[in-house]
């Protein structure tokens, strides 16, 4: 029988009965023919605390123990053990979010095993030490209500196939003050939990039902686990790949390609997404179907249970696949790039939802060989003038006017003179003086903003920054309800410390790349062209590259966005950039 690849995330207030779920958990895999003693590891850091049979808790050691039960938990998932738990209280996503980022790493699905806490009191009484219960954790009543507390606060982060809504002033994003011995807010949102089963128990949960939905899990997975899946390939299809490496828990994974590939490209992404996985690559001759079919036979000889993925390569490895996938009944599979399924081929039906990326450096690394973003912006300054920008929007046209005089400056004098002297601009309402490091924009007489940075940031700040800003802020609402994730602003993709390409707003809806090219002025021709050559260089199948603007443009600009298959966006930014994100809006 194949086994199922599976980490589970326990998540309880202390006293919940974690310890006799484990024992649940166990009876579930006995059942499904699992060898406990080889496929089962539980990893807890409160086990470092026990000394006999008693529990002593030290929190100058709690930084070291929580880092041991890491390594040993990761040391599982190398060693290929089927179902691994993290038995943590994991109440907050910043609490197990290292667990389910190696869960990821190392192509396991996740399962949240929820259990509702009881009333405080209750939980009060299973922390006394007594003779029946000598490992008792003394857990303090104020820990144990804040626990109970923010059990219910975030138990909303738990997406389940709806959006759901991130409220920074309650789900925080916090870290480990090692020093001081405390959590931090770090001023950054929580996030949601990474999660592809849930399973909520009542604080009074039966035995019984827990064993049902454990083996619903995992019987849900064997269909997913095969001896060999084959993909094919070509240079144009990087993200087709991924996917399948993402989807698919095989033991071996064989990818063909055709000649002209590089090597470079293939280990890139192997070394991206399927480090834990035996990866075998074979180049091709892309048009000998004969040769592709042999290899093909060759390789899934000795599999009881292979599966075809020929989403890439040519038509010609397409027609080979399908041709040995009859000869010797296999099952043969496609991603529907447009709604993020898997199709069988077999039947001509969805059978899978495609694993998502919730991280630009991931779609970046794909196309890049590798090469990630720096990520060096303050968002707390950008917070901090989220009026003075919406101001600004609200006189954009007076901003421009100054903008252009600004620019001509430049334009005579250079960039480096003009940054390091001193001047002054108004137009009706508005009007700037500019001091090297100091930026003071007056909008009316009533109000007045100070900015003080390095001459750079000053001055590209008024000659556009502060547009991107706006937008910036406008798109958090998308990523608070879940639409969108990791969203970054002036995000710099690094090559050997020097910046390469620089991104005004890029995130990402899990199945494609999002970039924002920003332009509170007039849109040229030769920004349209940088903005698509862009998108072919770094966003790769279905990259969604979008110009955002105050004002309307003249037809040459609105043609060549069409031709290059771009979006221009003009005025209600936030509801038309989620329309395109829903498919609403088509270019």
């Amino acid at each position: 029988m194949m086994k199922p690849k599976l980490v589970i995330i326990n998540r309880a207030v202390p006293g919940s009965g974690k310890t006799t779920a484990l024992k649940t958990i166990e009876v579930a895999l006995k059942e499904e023919e699992l060898d406990i003693s080889r496929d089962f590891a539980v990893h807890s850091t409160d086990t470092f605390f026990m000394v006999g049979e008693k529990y002593i808790f030290d929190i100058e050691k709690l930084n070291d123990y929580h880092r041991q039960n890491e390594i040993n938990f990761e040391h599982s998932l190398k060693s290929g053990i089927s179902v691994v738990v993290c038995d943590n209280t994991n109440i907050l996503p910043w609490q197990c979010e290292v667990y389910t980022n190696l869960a990821r790493k190392y192509n396991y699905k996740i399962a949240f095993l929820n259990i509702e806490p009881k009333s405080l009191d209750e939980h009060i009484e299973t922390q006394k030490v007594t003779p029946e219960n000598p490992s008792a954790h003394q857990v303090p009543e104020e820990v144990l209500q804040r626990n109970i507390e923010e059990w219910r606060i975030y138990n909303d982060l738990f997406q389940n196939g709806r959006r759901v809504s991130i409220n920074p002033l309650r789900h925080k994003h916090f870290v480990w003050d090692n020093e001081n011995l405390c959590r931090v807010d770090t001023g950054i949102m929580a996030r949601h939990f990474d999660c592809d089963y849930l399973i909520s128990l009542p604080s009074w949960w039966d035995k019984i039902e827990l064993q049902k939905e454990l083996r619903s899990v995992i019987r849900d997975q064997i269909p997913w686990r095969f001896d060999c899946v084959i993909h094919t390939c070509d240079k144009t299809d990087a993200m087709l790949l991924v996917w399948g490496f993402t989807t698919f828990l095989a033991d071996r994974h064989i990818v063909l390609y055709s000649k002209d590939m590089s090597d470079g490209f293939i280990n890139s992404i192997k070394k991206e997404f399927a480090c834990s996985t035996d990866v075998e690559t074979c180049r091709v001759d892309h048009f000998d179907i004969e040769s592709i079919e042999k290899i093909m036979r060759e390789k899934v000889r000795c599999s009881q249970n292979s599966a075809l993925h020929l989403s890439g390569g040519s038509k010609v490895m397409f027609l080979a696949g399908q041709n040995v996938a009859r000869d010797l009944r296999l099952r043969t599979f496609v991603v529907d790039t447009y709604n993020f399924h898997l199709l069988s081929l077999n039947d001509c039906k969805p059978v899978k939802k495609i694993a998502s990326l919730s991280k630009v450096n991931d779609f970046l690394a794909i196309n890049t060989y590798g090469l990630r973003i720096i990520a060096d912006t303050n968002v707390k300054d950008i917070e901090k003038r989220k009026e003075l920008n919406c101001k600004l929007f609200n006189h954009c046209r007076e901003v421009i006017k100054i903008t252009q005089k600004i620019q001509q400056k430049i334009d005579n004098e250079g960039y480096d003179k003009v940054q390091n002297k001193s001047f002054k601009e108004s137009v009706g309402e508005l009007s700037i003086e500019y001091n090297q490091t100091t930026l003071e924009i007056r909008i009316t007489k009533d109000s007045t903003y100070l900015i003080n940075d390095d001459p750079v940031n000053c001055l590209s700040y008024i000659l556009g920054g502060w547009f991107e800003e706006y937008i910036y802020l406008e798109l958090i609402s998308l990523l608070e309800s879940g639409y969108i994730y990791d969203l970054q602003i002036n995000a710099k993709l690094n090559t050997d410390g020097v910046d390469y390409q620089e991104f005004d707003i890029i995130f990402t809806d899990g199945y494609r790349l999002f970039v924002i090219e920003c332009k509170s002025g007039g849109v040229r021709t030769k920004s349209v062209e940088k903005l698509a050559n862009i998108k072919q260089r770094y966003g790769g199948i279905n990259a969604i590259c979008v110009i955002v603007t105050p004002f309307g443009q003249n037809s040459v600009v609105d043609m060549k966005v069409k031709e290059n298959g771009l979006y221009l966006v003009q005025g209600n930014h936030c509801r038309y950039i989620k329309e395109i994100i829903q498919g609403h809006i088509y270019q």
